[in-house]
Parts: structure tokens; sequence; C-alpha cells
């Protein structure tokens, strides 16, 4: 079975084979109406049947305490336990169970019995003879429940809860106490119905049910063809539209399609103007760009992921001030020249840079690509951009212009690092407190006067060509234990 199941979905995934919307609808349709009637007609017919075994219950309890009504307790009580059907009183006791079993309807047997101290049944006398005593196994057969409840003292007549079966057949049995003038039990009176006639009703219920349900399916069934061509024919219609949009063929007018539907209405409003802004946006980038846009099915989700990262946070100091005495072009050309040096330093040693923050910049190692040295990588690269930054404010200076003090901060930790955003925008970036470590040293250097600290979870994942100063151990914002922090002074020239 598990390998014509797994056949089975291997053909399903490589076969190009698919069926038509109206095929689709009309099958689905017709399956949820069948569904439906059948599941109708299985609720109906169940409790149908609930409801006849109950009356059949409370008919069978009414009979055995007016048939118990009947039997003479007293002389009852003259009948031995191991009487075996000898006595006057015990054939007059059979006489009775006979009639009794002739005027109830399906009645198999009719008979009495004791319970003894041991909860086994005695019967007593049987309207078949002998028979019903061969059946129950007279004298080592356990009472049932149903029994001991109608023996106690004060209740009243019981019925079992199901059918029982054995070698004579399917039954369903009540049982009254037979009392004394006391108003002691002196024995309990059984009646048996045979099952076969239940049956045969329930069986009729069920016949009934599942002919109906196929009248009212037939009944529906012009019904389920007008409305799957009703919903189809507005979904057919949007598809070929579509498909024209698809490969860019946008040049003539949206085919309107007529509908009492509102939604169709606004379909038909809702695609010309699809059609309408394709047809201007192709103006601004070539076409097969948009073409190429349009027919590939890759789409990114939403989807992060805990990871271990280096991250590193660069600011520049007192930039705010000096910007503000800058024209707008003369701005953007001094970033762009410390954000080529900053970018190209993340590039050299395999980092991800993540984003542009006004002045500051974000970057991390070790994601979406695994670096076994994510941590040596990140402060290569923090060197690096310290150093060329310097060289940049150096030249700066023989020009007569000011220069930018750059501040690093580098931390390794856990992160959560993957897509963020919605549907319609989407970063990927990391995130998390381990991020923001990052940011907390970096600002961190203005406080000891340097450029490029890195934590102490980054410096014990470096190798020995690291040359660093231990500046102290700092309780960060946000933290309530120390951090160590470090300040990288130099690096292996065979590492850079």
């Amino acid at each position: 079975m598990e390998l014509i199941l797994e056949r089975a979905k291997n053909w399903f995934e490589s076969t190009s084979f698919t069926f038509g919307l109206r095929w689709v609808f009309s099958i689905s349709l017709i399956i949820i109406v069948l569904a439906s009637v059948f599941s109708v007609t299985l609720v109906t017919y169940g409790k149908a049947r609930q409801l006849t075994r109950n009356e059949i219950r409370a008919r069978l309890v009414s009979a055995a305490a007016t048939a118990a009504l009947v039997i003479d307790a007293d002389s009852h009580t003259k009948i031995p336990a191991e009487n075996k059907g000898a006595g006057l009183e015990f054939e007059k006791l059979r006489a009775t169970l006979k009639k009794l079993r002739g005027s109830i309807a399906n009645a198999r047997y009719v008979y009495t019995l004791r319970i003894q101290a041991d909860n086994k049944i005695q019967v007593i006398a049987d309207s078949n003879t002998t028979e019903n005593l061969n059946r129950l196994n007279n004298g080592n057969t356990k009472a049932t429940q149903s029994m001991l409840a109608a023996f106690q003292r004060g209740n009243g007549p019981e019925a079992e809860p199901e059918f029982f079966t054995d070698d004579w057949g399917q039954w369903l049995s009540g049982y009254a106490p037979i009392l004394r003038a006391d108003g002691s039990v002196e024995a309990i009176l059984g009646i048996d119905l045979a099952a076969a006639q239940v049956w045969e009703l329930e069986k009729r219920y069920l016949a009934v049910g599942v002919a109906s349900s196929f009248v009212v399916l037939l009944f529906l069934l012009p019904i389920l063809i007008f409305a799957t061509s009703f919903l189809t024919r507005p979904l057919s219609w949007v598809t070929d539209e579509l498909d024209r949009f698809k490969v860019l063929d946008v040049n003539t007018k949206t085919r309107r399609l007529r509908s009492l539907i509102s939604e169709v209405s606004r379909l038909n409003n809702t695609l010309e103007s699809t059609r309408v802004g394709l047809n201007s946006f192709r103006k601004y980038i070539p076409s097969e760009v948009v073409t190429e846009v349009l027919s590939h099915q890759l789409e990114a989700i939403v989807e992060v992921k805990r990871k271990e990262l280096t991250v590193l946070f660069t600011d520049f100091e007192g930039f705010t001030q000096m910007s503000e005495g800058m024209e707008p072009s003369e701005l953007v050309e001094l970033l762009n020249v410390y954000f080529e040096a900053i970018g190209l330093a993340v590039s050299e040693f395999n980092g991800t840079l993540d984003k542009f923050i006004g002045d500051a910049v974000m970057a991390f190692w070790n994601a979406p690509n695994d670096i076994p040295n994510h941590a040596e990588q990140a402060c290569r690269a923090a060197h690096m951009i310290v150093k060329r930054i310097a060289a940049i404010n150096a030249e700066r200076v023989r020009n007569g212009k000011i220069g930018l003090n750059i501040r690093v901060g580098v931390h390794t930790g856990i992160a959560m690092v993957g897509n963020i955003g919605h549907e319609k925008r989407l970063n990927y970036t990391a995130m998390g407190d381990n991020v923001n470590m990052a940011s907390r040293l970096e600002a961190l250097n203005k406080e000891f006067g340097t450029n490029l600290l890195v934590s102490g979870d980054t410096a014990q994942r470096l190798g020995s060509g690291f040359n660093l100063r231990h500046v102290g151990d700092v309780v960060l914002k946000g933290k309530s234990e120390n951090t160590a922090v470090f300040e990288i002074l130099e690096i292996d020239a065979r590492l850079v």
C-alpha cells in the first residue's frame, strides 16, 4: 500500500495533466452535496434508530412491569430454587408465563429468576420449558447490572441498554420485580425480545433515507450545473485576461464581462486599472524585464531563524552638526565616499551589508551563508574600515577639508535573521538583543576615546593574530551584568 501511495504521489508531482475549472467546480459541488445529503441521512437514521430503540425499551419495561403483577409472589415462593419442572405450583407458573409470552409482541422468552448470594442467576420457570434454562446456563451465569437493579427493593423495572448475542440469537431483555405483600422482592420476571424484527424496521428506515438522498440529488443536479457555469465563467474570463497581462499584451482594453455579481463588476474595473498601470509601468523599464518578473512564480516569504552572528555597527562622530552647513550635493558626495569604503571592506571579508541608517551602517556575518570564522572576518573588516576612513580623512585634511571620526562596534551572539517585514515589503536583516549590543559598543567608543571596540564574546573567538587591549568591564544599557570590552589595536598583516 505504501508503494502504491508513493507511486501515486510521484505521478501527481510529475504530471502536467490538469483539470478544467468547470470540471473542478462540478465535481467539488457534487461531492459537497453528496456529503451533505448523506450526512443528514446518516444523522437522521441514527436519531430514528435511537428513538426506536428507546421506545422499544420503554415498551419492554412497561410490559415486564405489567406481567410481574400477574405473578403471585406467595405461590412463586413455594417453588424451590432447585426445582427442575416438577410440582403443581411450577406447572401453574409456567402456564401463566406461556400466556404472557403470547400477549407480548415479539417476545421469545418469558421467565422468572432469583439472584443468589454470589450474584449468579437461578431460573425458576420459563415459558419454553427447559430451553431457556440451557440458554441462560442456569446456575452459572452472573446477573447483569439491570437484573441486579430490578432485584433491589424499592427499584422499578429495568431494561438492558443494548442488544446481546448468544448461541440462540440476539435479544433485548427487560426485568421487573415480583413483590411480596410486604414489598420485598421474591424474584424478577424477565422478557427477551427477538432483535430481528427491530433490525428489519431499522433497515427500512435506512433504505428510505438513502432513497430520499438520491431523489434530492437528482433534483439538485440541474441547479448544480447552472451554479457551476455561473461561478466558473467569471473566473475563466479573469484567467484569460491575466494570461494576456503575463505576456504584456496590454495595448487593448480589458474585455468587459456582464454579470449580476457585484464583485465581477469590480473585477472589470480592477483589471482595466491593472492593464493601464502595466502599460504605463513598462515605459519606465524594458518590457523584457517586466515580462520576466511577471512570468516567474518565485516569491520571498516572511521567515526568520536563530543563528549565531557577528554584528558590526559604524557611525560618524559629529556628522549631524557638520551636515547642517553643507549643500545636499556635497553631503551626498561625502557620504558616498565614506560608505563606499565601508561597503568595500564588508564585501571583501564576506559580510552582509544590511542597511544605511542616516550616517550609520549595519552589517553582519554568518548569514545568509555560513562563515566558520565569522568573528575574525568581521573584526578584520572593522579594522580595515578604521584604516581606510583614516586615510580618507588624511586626504581631506590635506585638501583643507574636515574629516569625520568613525566609531565601530562589533559583537557576537545569537540573533534572529531572515526576511522581516510584510508581504509587500521584505528586508533581509538581523534583530535581537545581540544586534543592539553592537550598536551600544559603537556608542561606547565616545566614552573611551577609541575607534573600534569589540565585546568579550567576539574577542574570545579571535585567533592569536589580533592585538587586543582590555579597556574595561561595562554594564551596557539594557544589561544587568558586566560586559568585557576590548579595543583592537593591530592585526597581523598576514591576516589582512
